[in-house]
C-alpha cells in the first residue's frame, strides 16, 4: 500500500514539475524576463552553451541580464518539444530534461536590415528543488545548450520571409 501511495505521489510532483518547465518555456516565449526571473532560486544558476550569449551565470541579477539580454535580440519567439520532456522526481529535487526548437524573428539592425527567422535547437536540462516556504518548485541550475540553425536545415522547402510583425 506504501509503494502505491508513494509512487502516485511521485508521478503527481512530476506532473507539476513538467507544468512547472513548460511554464518556463512559455515564458521565455511570450519575452518576459520578470515571469522567467520568478522560477528561479535566488542563487541559481543558468549554464547557457552556444550562440551569442554562452557563459555561465549565478544569481538572479546576472539570469535576469542575460534573458532580458535574450528578449531584446528577438521580436518574436515561438517553441515546442521535439518529443516529451522526462522528468525525475526524488524527494525535494527533481530533474526535467528535453529537446526543444524555439523559432525566433530577430529585430532588424543597421548590419541586417531584413533578418530571417532562425531555429534555435536547444537540449535542456533544468534542476528543481521544493521551496516549501514558497511551496513552489524552483530553478537551481539550468543548462540551456543551443545549437542554432538556418530554417532552411529544418525545413528544407520553407523559404524564409521577413517577419511583418
Amino acid at each position: 500500500m506504501y509503494s502505491a501511495l508513494e509512487s502516485m505521489y511521485k508521478n503527481q510532483q512530476a506532473d507539476v514539475v513538467l507544468a512547472a518547465a513548460m511554464s518556463h518555456w512559455n515564458d521565455i516565449a511570450i519575452e518576459s524576463a520578470p515571469l522567467v526571473i520568478a522560477e528561479y532560486a535566488p542563487n541559481a544558476t543558468l549554464d547557457w552553451v552556444g550562440g551569442p550569449l554562452s557563459g555561465v551565470y549565478t544569481g538572479i541579477s546576472a539570469i535576469n541580464a542575460t534573458w532580458t539580454r535574450f528578449d531584446n535580440m528577438y521580436e518574436y519567439v515561438v517553441w515546442y518539444a521535439l518529443v516529451l520532456p522526462t522528468v525525475q522526481v526524488k524527494g525535494d529535487m527533481a530533474m526535467v530534461k528535453a529537446s526543444l526548437q524555439f523559432v525566433v524573428f530577430p529585430y532588424p539592425t543597421a548590419s541586417n536590415p531584413h533578418p530571417v527567422e532562425l531555429v534555435l535547437n536547444v537540449t535542456e536540462i533544468l534542476y528543481y528543488n521544493y521551496n516549501a516556504t514558497a511551496m513552489q518548485w524552483q530553478i537551481v541550475n539550468e543548462y540551456w545548450i543551443v545549437h542554432p540553425l538556418s530554417i532552411s536545415d529544418v525545413a528544407p522547402d520553407y523559404s524564409p520571409g521577413q517577419y511583418q510583425g
